[in-house]
């Protein structure tokens, strides 16, 4: 509570969270890298949530890449924790872990900037759209994307388990429009190069 506090205290409460976060992010996420290749053990819930995703996976579904770098060159570039085949489907899968304490945390309604406008601005709608960018950047290479997964490593006391899986919407197309992607040159109008 923040009644009883002054300002330059909160600010340093909040510092002292954001940076917690972000090291227990980190820390999680190379958890998650090396839990693939050497099977660590689990030290926290989160790192547990991991190890629980990865056993819940059914058999047909197996990951072909770790912390892959994805881009548009001219646009964007970043780096998808997880890349999965669907040996049934032949179609690629991207999953990404959060951490997030609160995922549709949202301010007095507030909403994205274009083009998503129509979506309130909170954590999971930035992580679709997070998940978009990856996806149209595999697109762009030549990989078909089945579908993105967002893994909340939160408790999930329903299912007993320490993690959420939550499917994204597809946006590529909204971000193709976006980029000024022309179908017949197979290029972008907003790329710099």
């Amino acid at each position: 509570d923040y009644k009883n506090m002054s300002p330059v205290q909160v600010k340093k409460q909040w510092d002292t969270k954001r940076i917690n976060a972000a090291n227990n992010g980190t820390r999680t996420h190379t958890f998650g890298e090396k839990y693939v290749i050497s099977c660590l053990r689990p030290s926290n819930e989160q790192e547990l949530g991991i190890v629980q995703w990865w056993m819940d996976l059914p058999d047909h579904i197996v990951p072909v890449a770790l912390e892959l770098k994805v881009f548009i060159a001219g646009l964007y570039a970043g780096t998808a924790d997880i890349i999965l085949l669907n040996l049934k489907t032949g179609k690629l899968i991207i999953g990404d872990y959060k951490t997030n304490e609160k995922l549709y945390k949202n301010y007095k309604g507030q909403k994205l900037y274009f083009p998503f406008e129509d979506l309130l601005d909170h954590g999971f709608n930035k992580y679709q759209i997070q998940f978009a960018h990856y996806q149209l950047a595999l697109e762009n290479a030549g990989f078909e994307v089945e579908t993105c997964w967002l893994i909340w490593l939160t408790r999930d006391e329903k299912n007993f388990k320490f993690y959420k899986q939550k499917t994204t919407k597809n946006f590529t197309k909204e971000l193709k429009d976006y980029y000024g992607y022309n179908r017949k040159t197979r290029k972008y109008s907003k790329a710099f190069i």
